[in-house]
């Protein structure tokens, strides 16, 4: 079993070339950077030795431990652009961990979107933020008509980002392999909200599968305690609590390894 958490854990040290563009790396943006670098290289060592590990961090922002999404999420704001990306892209892999749907309409013109089979009618952005759809008025991150699964993503009125109102749809992971991709992945991307820029973080931990004997390993992350924090110092705290094998639960059909990470900020 020991064998098998070194070969998964192994993965996440892969560290592509970074692609913030030099401009863009303000000292908020490399703090931010370092931060999730180290969480995650913290996550790795306790995956593999068992051992609990904890450690300082100061934070700019805000880091949340987010079960629902296998990920732990660091948010920054910035008065320049920042990441520069609207959807997320990988910052220390060549792969990304996730997919997801994408609707872009033009925030000044309105328009129809067909999401899961349905049309919604986009309205014409009246305000900054917000926007009509099928009626009923929205505020950037709101799901859409109360469905989870859809978000608005950002509404951009006075085009200073890019003039669009932007939908985005359920994530669906994309299963690396292990020895070649990174169990864990580093992803980001630029939220523009009435003028302010969020730069979004997001740790995520996938599926890594063994061609030859087509088993599954994947790192789970639980919270434990708090699970939010804002800016200040403080003290993280990870620790691997069992390894459980799920039957027939890789995506290749064969079993499946979890390792149960839980992450505590103080």
């Amino acid at each position: 079993m020991t064998g098998i958490v070194i070969a998964m854990i192994a993965v996440t040290y892969n560290w592509g070339a970074p692609v913030i563009e030099k401009s863009q790396t303000n000292s908020k943006i490399v703090n931010a950077q370092e931060v999730m670098s180290l969480i995650k290289h913290r996550i790795g060592e306790s995956a593999l030795s068992g051992e609990q590990k904890s450690f300082q961090v100061s934070l700019d922002g805000t880091l949340e431990i987010v079960p629902t999404k296998n990920a732990v999420i660091y948010s920054v704001s910035t008065d320049g652009l920042g990441i520069g990306s609207l959807s997320y892209i990988s910052l220390d892999t060549a792969f990304d961990a996730f997919q997801y749907e994408t609707h872009v309409v033009d925030a000044g013109a309105g328009g129809i979107v067909s999401l899961d089979g349905t049309d919604y009618l986009v309205g014409v952005c009246a305000v900054d933020d917000v926007v009509d759809i099928d009626g009923i008025s929205h505020n950037s991150g709101d799901a859409l008509l109360g469905d989870p699964n859809y978000v608005i993503e950002h509404v951009d009125c006075t085009g200073l980002f890019d003039g669009f109102t932007v939908i985005t749809g359920p994530e669906e992971e994309i299963v690396g392999l292990l020895g070649t991709d990174a169990a864990g992945v580093v992803m980001a991307k630029t939220i523009e909200m009435g003028g302010n820029y969020i730069n979004r973080m997001r740790l995520t931990y996938r599926e890594l599968d063994d061609v030859t004997t087509l088993e599954g390993y994947k790192i789970i992350i639980h919270s434990e305690g708090s699970s939010i924090s804002s800016s200040r110092e403080h003290t993280i705290t990870i620790r691997r609590e069992s390894i459980e094998r799920i039957p027939s639960g890789s995506d290749l059909g064969k079993d499946l390894v979890l390792t149960h990470i839980y992450i505590s900020i103080s």
